[in-house]
């Protein structure tokens, strides 16, 4: 989704994901037809109350 600030971001569906699983993905350059080349990784952590350390 074009942010219309020059960055574009994408909404995953995460909610049924549990702490410790986690989303690869990759993205292509569309002007230029080509992929990243590289994949990445965001792993899914338990949401803590701010201020509550582990």
């Amino acid at each position: 989704m074009d942010t219309g600030l020059g960055v574009h971001v994408a909404y995953l569906p995460v909610a049924a994901l549990t702490a410790g699983e986690s989303v690869q993905f990759t993205f292509p350059w569309l002007d230029a037809l080509t992929w990243e080349g590289q994949d990445y990784s965001i792993d899914v952590a338990e949401l803590r109350p701010q201020g509550v350390s582990a």
